[in-house]
Protein backbone atom coordinates (compact mmCIF):
# COMPACT_ATOMS: atom_id res chain seq x y z
CA UNK A 1 0.00 0.00 0.00
CA UNK A 2 3.00 2.31 0.48
CA UNK A 3 3.40 2.87 -3.28
CA UNK A 4 -0.31 3.65 -3.90
CA UNK A 5 -1.40 7.26 -4.10
CA UNK A 6 -3.45 8.62 -1.22
CA UNK A 7 -6.80 8.46 -3.05
CA UNK A 8 -6.37 4.77 -3.87
CA UNK A 9 -5.15 4.07 -0.34
CA UNK A 10 -8.28 5.65 1.12
CA UNK A 11 -10.53 3.64 -1.23
CA UNK A 12 -8.84 0.39 -0.16
CA UNK A 13 -8.58 0.93 3.61
CA UNK A 14 -11.12 -1.80 4.34
CA UNK A 15 -9.34 -4.44 2.23
CA UNK A 16 -7.25 -6.94 4.17
CA UNK A 17 -5.33 -8.72 1.42
CA UNK A 18 -3.52 -7.75 -1.75
CA UNK A 19 -5.62 -10.05 -3.95
CA UNK A 20 -8.82 -8.14 -3.14
CA UNK A 21 -7.09 -4.82 -3.78
CA UNK A 22 -5.76 -6.06 -7.14
CA UNK A 23 -9.22 -7.28 -8.20
CA UNK A 24 -10.73 -3.92 -7.32
CA UNK A 25 -8.01 -1.98 -9.17
CA UNK A 26 -8.46 -4.21 -12.23
CA UNK A 27 -12.21 -3.55 -12.13
CA UNK A 28 -11.58 0.21 -11.86
CA UNK A 29 -9.14 0.43 -14.77
CA UNK A 30 -10.22 -2.53 -16.88
CA UNK A 31 -13.00 -0.48 -18.44
CA UNK A 32 -10.41 1.73 -20.10
CA UNK A 33 -8.99 -1.19 -22.09
CA UNK A 34 -12.50 -1.96 -23.37
CA UNK A 35 -12.87 1.65 -24.52
CA UNK A 36 -9.49 1.56 -26.27
CA UNK A 37 -10.48 -1.68 -27.99
CA UNK A 38 -13.81 -0.22 -29.09
CA UNK A 39 -12.08 2.90 -30.45
CA UNK A 40 -9.61 0.78 -32.43
CA UNK A 41 -12.39 -1.28 -34.01
CA UNK A 42 -14.45 1.86 -34.69
CA UNK A 43 -11.47 3.46 -36.48
CA UNK A 44 -11.12 0.34 -38.59
CA UNK A 45 -14.82 0.17 -39.47
CA UNK A 46 -15.08 3.87 -40.31
CA UNK A 47 -11.95 4.01 -42.46
CA UNK A 48 -12.88 4.81 -46.07
CA UNK A 49 -10.61 5.41 -49.05
CA UNK A 50 -10.91 8.94 -50.36
CA UNK A 51 -11.00 9.50 -54.10
CA UNK A 52 -7.71 10.52 -55.67
CA UNK A 53 -5.62 9.61 -52.65
CA UNK A 54 -2.84 7.05 -53.06
CA UNK A 55 -4.04 3.53 -52.36
CA UNK A 56 -0.74 2.74 -50.64
CA UNK A 57 -1.43 5.40 -48.00
CA UNK A 58 -4.92 4.03 -47.43
CA UNK A 59 -3.66 0.45 -47.16
CA UNK A 60 -1.01 1.46 -44.61
CA UNK A 61 -3.70 3.23 -42.58
CA UNK A 62 -6.00 0.20 -42.64
CA UNK A 63 -3.15 -2.19 -41.81
CA UNK A 64 -2.30 0.07 -38.86
CA UNK A 65 -5.91 0.02 -37.66
CA UNK A 66 -6.00 -3.78 -38.02
CA UNK A 67 -2.81 -4.12 -35.98
CA UNK A 68 -4.17 -1.77 -33.32
CA UNK A 69 -7.47 -3.66 -33.08
CA UNK A 70 -5.65 -6.98 -32.86
CA UNK A 71 -3.25 -5.70 -30.22
CA UNK A 72 -6.30 -4.87 -28.09
CA UNK A 73 -7.84 -8.32 -28.38
CA UNK A 74 -9.65 -8.50 -31.73
CA UNK A 75 -9.32 -11.81 -33.54
CA UNK A 76 -9.60 -11.05 -37.27
CA UNK A 77 -8.72 -13.84 -39.73
CA UNK A 78 -7.02 -13.13 -43.09
CA UNK A 79 -10.22 -13.46 -45.18
CA UNK A 80 -12.08 -11.04 -42.94
CA UNK A 81 -9.17 -8.59 -43.14
CA UNK A 82 -9.35 -8.69 -46.95
CA UNK A 83 -13.11 -8.16 -46.87
CA UNK A 84 -12.73 -5.20 -44.51
CA UNK A 85 -10.16 -3.64 -46.82
CA UNK A 86 -12.38 -4.14 -49.86
CA UNK A 87 -15.30 -2.57 -48.00
CA UNK A 88 -13.15 0.46 -47.25
CA UNK A 89 -12.18 1.08 -50.88
CA UNK A 90 -13.87 3.68 -53.05
CA UNK A 91 -16.06 2.66 -55.99
CA UNK A 92 -13.23 3.23 -58.46
CA UNK A 93 -11.74 -0.06 -57.22
CA UNK A 94 -14.76 -2.23 -58.09
CA UNK A 95 -13.05 -3.65 -61.22
CA UNK A 96 -9.97 -4.54 -59.17
CA UNK A 97 -12.08 -6.23 -56.48
CA UNK A 98 -13.97 -8.19 -59.14
CA UNK A 99 -10.78 -9.47 -60.74
CA UNK A 100 -9.32 -10.31 -57.34
CA UNK A 101 -12.42 -12.22 -56.26
CA UNK A 102 -12.51 -14.14 -59.54
CA UNK A 103 -8.91 -15.24 -59.18
CA UNK A 104 -9.24 -15.53 -55.35
CA UNK A 105 -5.53 -15.50 -54.69
CA UNK A 106 -4.13 -16.31 -51.29
CA UNK A 107 -1.96 -13.35 -50.45
CA UNK A 108 -0.99 -11.17 -47.56
CA UNK A 109 -2.13 -7.58 -47.10
CA UNK A 110 1.33 -6.37 -48.10
CA UNK A 111 1.14 -8.38 -51.34
CA UNK A 112 -2.32 -6.97 -52.02
CA UNK A 113 -0.99 -3.45 -51.55
CA UNK A 114 1.68 -4.08 -54.22
CA UNK A 115 -0.87 -5.05 -56.92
Amino acid sequence: MASMNSVLQKQHEGYFNVRDIMHNVEDMFGGQSVLVHQAAVRNLMNCKHKLRTPIKDHMLTVIGYLAEAQSHGSKIDADTQMEMIFESLSKEFIPFMTIFNLSRKNMSLTELMKL
